[in-house]
């Protein structure tokens, strides 16, 4: 009585799901709306049809003979048992159709059809599945691990039996290799015997997938959880590790082949493990149980059958939040992205500001309070250059590398975190807890095959997107050497267990690092402060030093930004910039673009890397200028200019390119400039003779500085005088520039006092850039020093 029943619903599911798939029509369609899509399956020779799940609720119940909401809970809760039957009603759609004659015809001809449903309204997590949710259809989220190869599977099986040569078929395999239970000839009496006609079955593709769950997910305190999912035919090789995927489909139980294998069909090396363990369990005392006689205990284990398998374009943490995927796996050229008319507007008015590279940049990591050029960095980093191949296939890498160095408490890790999160392929990692396997690949085992098989590491899992580490110089040196061909070549080249490979790893990398010792000693060079080798320091792009120094204005402002984010309102402050989504929609338009450099933008490059070369000896660098920085100043050229949403790099640009390589590579030097010592009596009015005379105890020396900032202004307004009255042909002395220098200041000057302090501090200072730093030269010598002829380092860049 239960077989009839499922058999009488199975056919009522079957012609009510093919009556839905000939009526359903949506608003302003004429024909029925799955009709096309059959032809385009004819045209493309494939078989399996996509149905969104929500269509059969939205489905008009005057026009069919059930009920729609019915039907659709029915495939809901008996997926997996109806699922044969859905497809033969695939098949009877298509047959059935009189006006599409090519369509039937073609139909009748095909052994078996498809189906994929799509379109649920919930995602499940992976800690959610339970044993009730076996045979429904559901949707899983998570991030792809492992895929295997695509392998054949035996759907049908024919067997031809040894003793008597009949042949019996239609043997369905359940997740392993199903033999008959007997000879259908009533003369024969084998049940053992039989010979595979594999020619004669019937084989699809199938491929295996890990999928973890999402780290957002994982409650404190537990491992990650991961699930097997089994996909097959067209579905096979729609994504690849590290992708962040929905997975449509049922939750199954399959067996666990290995122990049901009799001893026979097992690899020597886990027979020789049986046995071993056999004999730690003491077998030599004797049979004590039915597992002794040769009875094996069934084992099973949960897997998921997926249909369908589309990229997750959800928020990592906000599940309601769209992604806009701002690298996408091929350069489409804006084919595959659509916009709205107003928010294309909006971007177009946008790229049209002339601060267009501050107000953009500013949306970068909102949560962070300051530290504008870092964001530019971020910014340009998330944009890219361009990638190029010369006729020699040489490939050049248009990906940006970063570093952040810097004091703790200034945000480094907030920026890496904020990356990692803001696009799908973003892998955040731990220097401190990573290994060179682990950022590269590693070759393990299968625990089916046993064969070895490469399991990716967090630079083949952020192919196509960025990889974020965090304690960069906690990092091995071993590690760190790893991740040298990574970084330049954009590949992982394997020689292990017999396998030799060639791996894509096409990320950026961002890094943040610490200082050796805690704080960064600004009196060293950045070599000093940071355990980084310099082939990998001469790797990043860019490389940006944060000194948390105290500032009664900066701090001020910092302390407002942090107590509202404490109290919740920073929202509003943030909504008055782009929002995510926003800043999403801009850099994928302008990932689209693809820039080409002007003759004057390539002759300033030349020639701003030409002076980048001669100014290592006048301006402190914390690298060589090697051509790498040559190849970093071409991307970052790029990327400006497509952050402009222009086609073309203007020397603009490679001014702009030039500005941030200075501002990362630059020496940081002390925060005060040691002018030397001086009387306390410099600057105050001379004492009576009496006193003078009386005076037994000589006048006390005290240290003269002056603040990095104020000094780097001073030594631009000199650089900018001298460079204007060269241009005049006027030469300028000793003198003339600090009386110029006074005549500049004299507003802040009181009394004849302050007079004299400022006359000697402009005279250490311009004898410290005369002397030390070679900003200023002396194109003239003479016996009075004040006579002396000065000019302005030609090397020495204002800005």
């Amino acid at each position: 009585m239960v077989d009839r029943t499922e058999a009488r619903i199975s056919q009522v599911v079957r012609a009510s799901f093919a009556q839905f798939l000939g009526m359903y029509r949506k608003a302003g369609e004429i024909e029925p709306h799955y009709i096309p899509m059959a032809r385009e399956l004819m045209q493309a020779n494939k078989h399996t049809l996509y149905v969104r799940l929500e269509d059969i609720r939205e489905l008009d119940t005057d026009v069919v003979e059930f009920v729609p909401s019915e039907l659709r809970d029915a495939i809901e809760q008996q997926y997996y048992k109806l699922l044969p039957h859905l497809c033969d009603a695939v098949g009877d759609f298509m047959q059935k159709q009189t006006v599409d004659r090519d369509l039937a015809e073609w139909s009748r001809k095909q052994p078996k059809f498809g189906l994929a449903f799509h379109g649920l309204e919930v995602a499940a997590g992976l800690r959610d599945l339970r044993t009730g949710d076996l045979g429904r259809l559901m949707a899983i989220h998570g991030t792809v691990t492992r895929t295997s190869d695509i392998r054949p599977e035996l759907r049908v099986g024919v067997f031809e039996c040894m003793d008597c040569n009949r042949r019996i078929g239609g043997i369905q395999q359940q997740f392993k290799l199903t033999e008959p239970v007997n000879c259908t000839n009533p003369l024969c009496r084998n049940t053992t015997r039989w010979l595979n006609r594999r020619e004669e079955g019937e084989c699809c593709d199938w491929q295996k997938m890990r999928i973890q769950e999402d780290a957002s997910a994982i409650p404190a305190g537990s491992m990650p959880r991961s699930i097997d999912v089994i996909v097959r035919d067209e579905i096979c090789e729609k994504c690849k590790p590290g992708d962040n995927v929905m997975v449509t489909g049922s939750m199954i139980v399959v067996p666990d082949v290995a122990n049901l294998m009799n001893p026979s069909e097992l690899k020597t090396s886990v027979v020789r493990k049986e046995i071993n363990r056999g004999r730690r369990e003491g077998l030599s005392d004797g049979i004590t149980g039915l597992k002794e006689l040769g009875m094996r205990s069934l084992s099973h284990k949960h897997a998921f059958l997926g249909c369908f398998v589309q990229k997750n374009e959800q928020n990592k943490d906000d599940k309601q939040e769209i992604f806009v995927n701002i690298r996408p796996e091929v350069e489409m050229d804006g084919k595959d992205f659509k916009l709205d008319r107003s928010d294309k507007d909006f971007l177009e008015e946008l790229s049209r500001d002339p601060k267009v590279f501050d107000r953009v940049a500013a949306a970068v990591a909102p949560m962070v309070h300051g530290h504008l050029d870092v964001k530019k960095g971020l910014l340009l980093l998330l944009v890219g250059g361009m990638s190029k191949q010369t006729h020699e296939s040489i490939k050049l890498r248009g990906d940006i590398n970063m570093c952040i160095c810097g004091d703790p408490s200034t945000a480094k890790s907030q920026f890496l975190k904020w990356v990692s999160k803001f696009l799908p392929r973003g892998v955040l990692a731990s220097g401190q807890a990573a290994s060179a396997a682990g950022l590269t690949a590693a070759v393990i085992k299968d625990t089916d095959t046993g064969d070895a098989v490469i399991e990716p590491g967090a630079l083949m899992l952020a192919d196509n997107g960025i990889c974020c580490i965090d304690e960069f110089e906690q990092m091995n040196s071993r590690d760190q050497v790893a991740i040298h061909e990574a970084m330049e070549q954009q590949t992982i080249t394997l020689s292990k267990a017999g396998i030799q490979a060639t791996l894509n790893a096409r990320t950026s990398l961002l890094a943040a690092a610490a200082p050796r010792t805690g704080r960064y000693d600004v009196s060293r060079s950045l070599s000093h402060n940071v355990d980084i080798s310099p082939p990998i320091m001469s790797r990043f792009d860019l490389f940006y030093v944060i000194i948390d120094k105290p500032e009664e204005e900066c701090d001020d402002e910092l302390a407002q930004h942090i107590t509202a984010l404490h109290t919740g309102k920073a929202a509003a402050q943030e909504a008055q910039g782009l929002s995510r989504k926003q800043l999403q929609q801009f850099i994928r338009m302008a990932r689209d673009i693809h820039p080409s450099f002007t003759t004057e933008a390539r002759d300033m490059v030349v020639k701003q890397y030409r002076s980048l070369r001669q100014a290592e000896g006048v301006e402190k660098f914390t690298s060589r200028v090697t051509v790498r920085q040559l190849e970093s100043l071409v991307r970052l050229s790029e990327a400006i200019a497509r952050v402009h949403l222009v086609q073309e790099v203007t020397p603009k640009h490679v001014l702009q390119a030039v500005q941030l390589m200075r501002a990362s590579i630059r020496k940081v030097e002390a925060t005060d400039k040691d002018l030397g010592e001086v009387d306390d009596s410099v600057g105050q009015a001379a004492p009576e003779p009496e006193a003078a005379a009386a005076a037994v105890v000589p006048p006390a020396k005290k240290r003269v500085t002056v603040s990095m900032a104020e000094y780097e202004k001073v030594a631009r307004m000199l650089a900018g005088h001298l460079r204007m009255e060269a241009n005049r042909n006027v030469a300028v002395t000793y003198s003339d520039l600090v009386d110029w220098y006074l005549l500049q200041v004299e507003h802040k000057v009181t009394d004849e006092n302050e007079l004299w302090q400022e006359t000697f501090r402009m005279k250490k200072i311009l004898d410290r850039l005369i002397e030390v730093d070679k900003v200023i030269v002396v194109t003239q010598q003479a016996e009075n020093k004040d006579d002396r002829v000065l000019a302005k380092h030609p090397n020495f860049k204002e800005s």
